[in-house]
C-alpha cells in the first residue's frame, strides 16, 4: 500500500497517511488490531478520529480529516517519531487492498 510521510523538522517521521479508496475503516481498524501489543481504547464511528488505540503504552489515533478525505491520518494527538509509528507505517506499507491483490493474480 503506498505511504505518505510527514516529518517534523529534523526530518523524523511524526504522522503517516494512507490511501482510503479501497481500505474501509472498518478495514484499517482491523490492520491495526492485529498487530501485538494493540490495545484498542474507542471506536467513535462517524467522527474524523474513528480509532484510538494504545500501542507499548502510547496513544495513537486513525482520523478522516473532515470525515471526508481520500485519506487516512496515522499517528499520536501530539505528533512526534517513535518506534511505534514506524512499526505502524510498515504494517500498512506490507498491506495489499483487493484490487492490489486481484492484479497480482
Amino acid at each position: 500500500m503506498k505511504v505518505f510521510e510527514g516529518h517534523n523538522q529534523a526530518g523524523e517521521l511524526i504522522y503517516f497517511e494512507i490511501p482510503n479508496t479501497f481500505l474501509p475503516r472498518r478495514s484499517a481498524v482491523k490492520i491495526i488490531k492485529r498487530i501485538p501489543g494493540v490495545k484498542g481504547i474507542s471506536e467513535k464511528l462517524g467522527d474524523d478520529v474513528f480509532f484510538e488505540f494504545n500501542l507499548n503504552d502510547k496513544t495513537f489515533e486513525i482520523m478522516e480529516p473532515f470525515g471526508d478525505n481520500s485519506r487516512y491520518h496515522i499517528g499520536e494527538e501530539t505528533a512526534c517519531y517513535s518506534a511505534e509509528l514506524i512499526l505502524l507505517k510498515e504494517t500498512f506499507s506490507r498491506h495489499k487492498n483487493i484490487i492490489q491483490r486481484l492484479l497480482k493474480r
